[in-house]
């Protein structure tokens, strides 16, 4: 006969091996060799990158600019993999990180406990505008695009009329942004923002797999009739999925702030659509039921070192660098889509049984 103490170690150990195998979680069948290829392209191009710039410069950038990028594709990536959108991420990133530069100058930047104090009141705020998202969407049944265009679309508006106003009160920046002082320089010789942005995608992840959040995005998207029939409380966690969306977003507006010392009311205009576009390359697709952390982030990273390959580019017949990443990036999507276009629009699907033991049933 099991003791109760060998019990509970068991069923420790099962939940432990439930949660790293989360870690992996699922992408469409043929999507694990495009991961694979472009994890090896991104070391190959890391390699280049450190030969050119230098190891310090190399890592500095990636830590940089690469955690608010995933943690945006992440909060993407969970609608899309309810068989939802949420278009308004970009918004929300915008004001909150308006919000988030103007608490810094009032709290003295220079601080960690400023960044966290600061980066709290974002979240928050990113949270309750995503409960908007998900009221109007799953309890008036909106449709999720126009919903979350609309919001973000305020967001927007409200964004630049705070920072012309914080301007107007003698804050640093101008009209249209708001400066953190004291961070400079941010990642050159400072430890404290990497940690800062290392935990900070540390908690998400670790979020993201403890509540189970990719699981019930997934469980929704492959079979959300199924889900209702077997008792799941669609509503709650489609509401639960909205709000996660929008308190990551914030977040990353919060570090994207760090990254470039200031916050501008335009500089996250289109970064919707690139960090949806990253979430379906990193296995998600768009009519639901797949979701991956690994996948998304290495599709973030392959995309970042596009973008410091491209930078600076010219082909000298009036095209700037930007277009040329655009257009490179699109290039590998259609030719993904011509690959893998079953998986990836859901055709071939996994339908997930319920799980007895989940809280949120």
């Amino acid at each position: 006969m099991p003791t109760k103490s060998n019990t509970t170690q068991i069923h420790i150990v099962d939940q432990a091996i439930v949660l790293f195998s989360s870690l992996r979680e699922e992408v469409p069948k043929g999507q694990h060799k495009l991961l694979l290829l472009l994890a090896t392209l991104s070391v190959l191009m890391i390699a280049h990158r450190m030969a050119t710039s230098g190891v310090a410069a190399t890592v500095a950038n990636l830590v940089r600019d690469l955690p608010p990028l995933i943690i945006l594709s992440w909060g993407g990536g969970l609608l899309l993999a309810a068989g939802k959108v949420d278009v308004s991420i970009a918004g929300v990133a915008t004001l909150c990180g308006i919000i988030f530069a103007i608490l810094t100058q009032c709290l003295n930047a220079t601080s960690v406990p400023a960044l966290l104090i600061s980066s709290i009141a974002g979240v928050l705020l990113g949270g309750c505008i995503g409960v908007a998202n998900g009221y109007l969407v799953a309890r008036r049944r909106a449709p999720p695009l126009l919903a979350t265009w609309a919001v973000g679309t305020i967001a927007f508006s409200i964004a630049g009329a705070v920072a012309a106003f914080a301007n107007k009160q003698g804050m640093l920046g101008s009209t249209a942004s708001i400066t953190l002082p004291g961070l400079i320089p941010v990642f050159s010789h400072t430890a404290k923002e990497f940690y800062f942005s290392l935990f900070a995608v540390a908690v998400v992840a670790v979020t993201v797999l403890v509540f189970r959040l990719g699981w019930l995005a997934r469980l929704l998207g492959s079979n959300e009739a199924g889900a209702v029939y077997s008792g799941f409380f669609t509503e709650r966690v489609l509401l639960l999925l909205f709000a996660t969306s929008g308190a990551i977003a914030a977040l990353a507006g919060c570090l994207f702030a760090i990254g470039t010392w200031t916050s501008s009311t335009t500089m996250h205009a289109g970064k919707e659509m690139i960090a949806l576009a990253i979430a379906v390359l990193g296995g998600t697709v768009m009519s639901g039921g797949y979701f991956s952390l690994i996948g998304i982030s290495i599709s973030a990273l392959f995309w970042l070192l596009l973008t410091y390959l491209f930078t600076g580019t010219s082909t000298g017949m009036g095209v700037e660098d930007g277009r040329i990443l655009s257009a490179a990036f699109a290039g590998l999507i259609i030719v993904v889509c011509y690959t893998l276009g079953r998986s990836l629009s859901g055709e071939f699907r996994t339908i997930h049984s319920a799980d007895e033991t989940n809280p949120t049933r």
